[in-house]
């Protein structure tokens, strides 16, 4: 259970959902975020990862309290800014609290080699939701930047679960609790889900 701090909004739920096509054709693996959760998450005062509004790089909202990857995907709790001079921050704490903006995203850079097209016999086409001249691909390494609450998010599960203000919890009568664990990779590659480069949407 997330506790209240002061006058800040904390949230929580999943940034990337795995095995799950986004609308660009890409699946991110189990594992993708690994090396920036341990070299830009764990450990630091203020981490480098940040939460911003609409992937809007000049409106930073808050920071990660917690992050990690489960079975189901990148899981996160953040603190959203309570300064009252954080306007973008205020605006978005409003929006999330009555259900408009739902949606979670990430903006991120696709580390070397870290991008892996899938071959004929490794996806079913009617489980993409790209337009299909978009060759299927795993993203199996990433340099995570930012997440964000977005109005539509690419990677279409990832959602907000929690939304905790002033001491009331907002949770949408369609959300879930937390999504059931997603298979373990096999030997041909894992799949998950994400975007390309910077932003999801």
């Amino acid at each position: 259970e997330l506790q209240t701090v002061a006058d800040k909004g904390l949230i929580k739920g999943y940034a990337s959902v795995f095995e799950v096509f986004d609308f660009h054709n890409e699946k991110t693996v189990k594992g993708a975020f690994k090396r920036s959760i341990k070299e830009d998450f764990k450990g630091l005062d203020v981490p480098k990862i940040k939460v911003l509004s609409q992937h809007n790089w000049t409106q930073p909202i808050g920071l990660p309290v917690a992050l990690m990857e489960d079975t189901a995907g990148l899981y996160f709790e953040a603190e959203i800014s309570g300064n009252a001079d954080n306007l973008p921050a205020k605006a978005m704490r409003a929006l999330m609290s009555e259900g408009l903006v739902d949606g979670v995203s990430i903006g991120y850079r696709i580390r070397p080699g870290g991008i892996v097209e899938l071959g004929e016999k490794d996806f079913d086409i009617t489980q993409l939701r790209g337009p299909t001249w978009l060759w299927p691909c795993k993203l199996t390494d990433l340099l995570l930047m930012e997440f964000s609450p977005v109005t539509f998010p690419s990677n279409w599960e990832a959602r907000l679960e929690v939304v905790k203000s002033m001491g009331r919890v907002q949770v949408p009568g369609h959300r879930f609790a937390r999504l059931p664990a997603a298979p373990e990779p096999d030997d041909q590659g894992d799949n998950g889900d994400t975007k390309t480069d910077n932003s999801d949407e």
